[in-house]
């Protein structure tokens, strides 16, 4: 069994859960996931299975989709309502926040950013995950990574209840509680995550997740799972495809590299990109082999990950 199932994550799960929850009710072993969600976060957590696994770091880059909601007027050291408040703003600085002014901060939070990733997160240093430096009362400093944040929409603002719910499209390596925290600081308050839900990573959206109960209901049932597998290669659609004729496939299985024009790897521009390779397998006369690296300094395809050995 190899592809992805797109599941919806409830609230309080890790999303450690969510694989072992899988691979138990399964019987498959090789099941991963595709980016780390929030304990408290609700939303689309995509499961690689089988092989789908060995293509996992490509749909961790694809864009991701957000619902957060911020309580202005708070910080803490999680930077979510969940953690220790370290510090809370008058009521007269969160009366200052208007729509004008939300509006305006979220056109500054719009576009190419620099953020440093929450103390309690799984980013690692120095071999270590942040958070665990965190609850052992030790200070690291976390170097700053390259973001964006390609759309930013204010969604409704509760001034009474000092409640703000945006949407967000961003990078990888986005985190909206950081986007919170700075939010707050840009508009004098502090600011603290308090709901967040995932309704989109890549080609996987939140209406057509599967929920813990559905996945429990195909396996009590004794129903095959494949049902509820996309293809391996669907949410690589993104990238230029290139088919390969018997012996290039032999070729390219066995890491050698490929000799291709440039109009066969698609109209993409550029001295170097990814492709999704296809050609012959046992079976299968279009199969999905693997992703290539196409260098058109040399006008070849190099094999960058291969699923099938020729």
């Amino acid at each position: 069994m190899n592809g992805i199932v797109n599941f919806l994550k409830p609230a309080g799960m890790t999303s450690h859960d969510a694989v072992a929850i899988f691979r138990r009710l399964s019987g498959v072993k090789r099941v991963g996931h595709t980016g780390t969600l929030d304990p408290m976060a609700v939303g689309v957590l995509p499961l690689c299975v089988g092989a789908a696994t060995r293509l996992a770091e490509y749909f961790a880059s694809d864009r991701k989709r957000y619902r957060c909601e911020m309580r202005l007027g708070i910080v803490t050291d999680t930077q979510d309502v969940w953690g220790q408040t370290l510090g809370e703003a008058g009521a007269g600085a969160v009366a200052r926040v208007d729509e004008r002014l939300l509006a305006e901060t979220a056109a500054r939070f719009t576009g190419a950013l620099s953020q440093t990733p929450p103390a309690y997160s799984a980013v690692k240093v120095k071999g270590r995950k942040l958070y665990e430096y965190a609850r052992a009362g030790e200070e690291v400093a976390a170097p700053a990574r390259d973001i964006e944040i390609f759309e930013l929409e204010i969604k409704r603002f509760d001034a009474e209840r000092g409640l703000v719910c945006f949407e967000a499209e961003c990078s990888k390596g986005a985190y909206m509680r950081k986007l919170c925290h700075d939010m707050g600081t840009a508009l004098g308050c502090g600011a603290a995550m308090s709901g967040l839900i995932r309704m989109a990573s890549g080609m996987f959206a939140i209406g057509d997740a599967h929920t813990v109960e559905e996945l429990k209901a195909v396996f009590s049932e004794g129903a095959s799972f494949e049902s509820l597998l996309t293809p391996l290669d669907a949410p690589l659609r993104r990238f230029p495809a290139v088919r390969l004729s018997v012996s290039e496939s032999r070729a390219f299985a066995n890491g050698a590299r490929v000799a291709l024009a440039p109009g066969r790897a698609g109209t993409f521009e550029g001295a170097e990109f990814l492709c999704a390779v296809y050609g012959e397998a046992p079976g299968r006369a279009d199969a999905f082999l693997g992703v290539g690296r196409f260098e058109a300094e040399v006008g070849a395809l190099f094999a960058d990950k291969v699923l099938f050995r020729l």
